[in-house]
Order: C-alpha cells, then sequence, then structure tokens
C-alpha cells in the first residue's frame, strides 16, 4: 500500500493512548498534512504488515509417502 493510498472506508477502532503519545500523534500528522485517524491506521497498516512478513513460514511440502494410508 502506498504511504498516499488508504481505504476510503474501513471498520473503526477506538483505543486509549497517553496525552504525551496523542500529543505527539497531533504533531506528526500535521508534519505530514494528515489526520491522526490516517497517520495511525497507516501506522497499524505497516506493523501488521512487517508481522506477517515476519511470521511467514514456507508452504509445506506435498507429502509422497503413503504413511497413515493403508487399506485394512
Amino acid at each position: 500500500m502506498n504511504d498516499n493510498e488508504m481505504p476510503a472506508k474501513g471498520e473503526s477502532v477506538q483505543t486509549y493512548v497517553p496525552l504525551e503519545i496523542k500529543k505527539k500523534l497531533e504533531d506528526w500528522a500535521q508534519e505530514e498534512e494528515r489526520s491522526i485517524s490516517f497517520l495511525v491506521a497507516k501506522l497499524i497498516t505497516e506493523a501488521v504488515e512487517a508481522r506477517e512478513a515476519q511470521h511467514k513460514t514456507p508452504a509445506p511440502e506435498p507429502s509422497t509417502g503413503a504413511k497413515g494410508k493403508g487399506k485394512g
């Protein structure tokens, strides 16, 4: 997702942060000429994508043996 691309409408999530963090987010959003909501949505999206990339495991290789599939 591009820095300027966020879904026009998404699901709502509410959270509480310390006042100091809120002020820092306000300053950051103002510097980027964005809303706090846009900034926080972008940060959450990036964090989730990074976590998914970190936890990706290779797909298991298909089994070629017939263990446990005998007739009987």
